[in-house]
């Protein structure tokens, strides 16, 4: 800034407010009393530039972080987000619902993929990804690897293997519970899914989840609970002040044209490309039988 504009900001700045802010005489030009102690309120003020300089440029390649419940539309926007936001790098982590809406809420996140709790925070904005449903998965040994449908109050007095109590499965799957009267005998609560049906397929108990895309790969099959109690709305979300900003608003612009469920066409985590696991079948309330390849 050149020394004439610098004099006439100042000076429109005294003229304001009426306050005198430099001591000017023939030879040098010096703070006033109260142009040293504005100086002394506006230093943080100065300190802070740089680092707003710095966040506003990042917001042109910033990295968006994404907490999700696991399932398979994880993979297929990434997929699509990849070619379309080269720029972009994606930060993502396997949450349960609970968690995922805890960090929109505090901003730990930008986007989320989760089941909305009943009473949706005002701002939160979201759209509808898919429909999902609670599994049982069994040993191929269990009486009822046969079965293509039960129903949920026959779990009752079964060995059972849950999730953790944070995750909305396992939320639902407790309501039901309650809902059906059932007592199950509960003789292993864990977050790791791998674990959850490797403990099934070795006829530890009965593992009751949710629904996921991937799971039904492993498994092959998929048959239903007759209960419509069991389905689950998983949708994605995240602040609506994130929308006024870029690349926040394209990326979910963009997620919202590629994987919001068609109400028209329900997509339901159902695979028909599912791979058999030798030593266990799944009993699911989707509904939708799966043929091995």
């Amino acid at each position: 800034m050149s020394q004439p504009t610098l004099t006439r900001q100042v000076s429109a700045l005294e003229a304001d407010y009426g306050v005198p802010l430099l001591d000017r005489t023939t030879s040098r030009v010096d703070l006033t009393q109260e142009g040293h102690q504005l100086l002394d309120l506006c230093r943080p003020v100065f300190s802070r530039l740089d680092e707003i300089e710095t966040f506003l440029k990042r917001q042109h390649t910033r990295s968006i972080r994404l907490d999700v419940v696991l399932c398979e539309v994880v993979s297929e926007i990434l997929t699509l987000a990849y070619e379309t936001f080269p720029d972009l790098t994606f930060n993502v982590r396997t949450l349960p619902s609970t968690n995922v809406m805890e960090n929109l809420l505090d901003r730990a996140a930008d986007f989320g993929l989760l089941t909305l709790p009943a009473d949706v925070p005002p701002e939160i904005e979201h759209f509808l990804v898919y429909r999902a449903r609670l599994v049982a998965l069994v040993a191929k040994s269990h009486p009822w690897s046969r079965r293509r449908s039960i129903s949920f109050r026959e779990l009752d007095g079964q060995r059972i293997i849950l999730g953790h109590t944070a995750g909305a499965s396992r939320q639902l799957i407790d309501r039901n519970f309650t809902l059906h009267d059932v007592r199950p005998q509960v003789v292993q609560v864990i977050d790791s899914s791998e674990l959850m049906i490797d403990l099934a397929e070795r006829g530890v108990g009965i593992a009751v989840t949710g629904a996921t895309g991937i799971i039904e790969k492993r498994l092959g099959l998929s048959l239903e609970f007759e209960e419509e109690s069991t389905s689950i709305d998983v949708h994605f979300a995240c602040r609506a002040e994130r929308l006024r900003t870029q690349p926040f608003k394209a990326f979910f612009t963009f997620a919202k044209r590629h994987i919001a469920l068609d109400e028209t066409s329900s997509r339901e985590q159902a695979p028909n490309h599912a791979k058999t696991s030798p030593r266990i079948r799944a009993i699911s309330a989707d509904g939708i039988r799966l043929k091995t390849e």
